[in-house]
């Protein structure tokens, strides 16, 4: 949607842009209870436990895999102890290389 009289670069020329028409204020009254029915059912929690990593990363699980380790680390207050030990360019070159298993 473009602002009414701003340019549509798209065409050549470049066209103007117009409002069409302006919905009355009845059309654009919505009630929360309307869009119930349209959105998705809510997530159920499936905790088990604390997270333990598999000792084998399977293919195509790497990013949920780490994604989770680093969350139950934050949970368990690690992730200070990590962000905080060591040089800050250990950090950087251990963003730079692809983690293998």
């Amino acid at each position: 949607m473009r602002l009414p009289g701003t340019l549509n670069l798209k065409y050549d020329p470049p066209r103007q842009a117009r409002l069409d028409h302006l919905a009355d204020e009845a059309e654009l009254q919505y009630y929360a209870s309307e869009f119930d029915e349209l959105l998705p059912p809510e997530p159920v929690e499936t905790t088990t436990g604390p997270f333990v990593a598999p000792e084998r990363i399977r293919d195509g699980d790497r990013n949920e895999t780490l994604y989770k380790l680093a969350r139950s680390l934050k949970t368990k207050g690690l992730h200070n102890a990590i962000h905080n030990s060591g040089d800050s360019r250990d950090v950087v070159q251990l963003a730079e290389r692809r983690v293998t298993v």
